[in-house]
């Protein structure tokens, strides 16, 4: 049986964007080494690629090392974009965007859990919804389904379908390599109650599923 979802102040908002951002911060400072070893190591090899004037190999490591830096780049540009506010925000935003903002951050945090991460569906639509909101929503329903997986192998999934009725579903769900009865979990209920408050705000709907979670936001014509 479901647990009823307990109402949230803004106090609780604060503390659980804190939460979010610790965790991805963490996850991020894990994931950072393995491109900066890359780059010390491409770096020494470069070194005597010059030095033996072996301009074809050397510009081979210099593309590596690029590599890695667009890398760290991009990942450091989403947590930074995470932790602004963001002012004079507008009341709809573009789903594509804001997913190619999220997603590299949730897609580190399964690699490191050894769980692997999907995403899919139509996401060329505008939705009313203020920006911050619906990240941080969508942001704890990810932390939340995924945290239930454990390290096990499993796979997070995100699927968005715009429907009738200028309706967006979105879809988070966990497929376990080892299924397991969910527990009770007092974390996982705070986190969709957090999401709950945050979407009724703005219009949307909140449903949980055995595997996971549903958004059902409003939606408007795609850009």
């Amino acid at each position: 049986m479901e647990s009823e979802l307990t109402p949230v102040n803004e106090e609780q908002f604060q503390a659980n964007r804190f939460d979010l951002v610790s965790r991805l911060a963490d996850d991020l400072a894990h994931e950072i080494r393995n491109p900066l070893n890359s780059i010390v190591i491409n770096l020494e090899v470069l070194k005597v690629r010059v030095g033996r004037g072996d301009a074809s190999a050397a510009l081979d490591r210099a593309a590596v090392i690029e590599l890695e830096m667009r890398r760290l780049q991009l990942l450091i540009d989403r947590l930074l974009q995470l932790l602004r506010p963001e002012r004079d925000e507008a009341d709809s935003f573009a789903l594509d965007q804001v997913l190619d903002e999220l997603l590299p951050l949730v897609e580190v945090r399964a690699r490191l859990a050894g769980n692997t991460f999907t995403s899919g569906g139509d996401t060329s639509v505008l939705v009313p919804m203020r920006r911050d909101t619906f990240k941080f929503a969508l942001l704890n329903v990810l932390t939340a389904v995924h945290g239930r997986l454990g390290d096990n192998g499993g796979s997070l999934n995100l699927v968005c379908v715009p429907g009738d009725g200028h309706q967006l579903t979105i879809t988070v769900s966990a497929e376990a390599a080892s299924p397991t009865p969910p527990q009770a979990d007092a974390e996982y209920d705070r986190s969709l109650a957090v999401t709950a408050a945050l979407l009724e705000s703005s219009g949307g709907i909140m449903e949980t599923r055995p595997d996971g979670v549903t958004l059902l936001l409003p939606r408007v014509d795609g850009p």
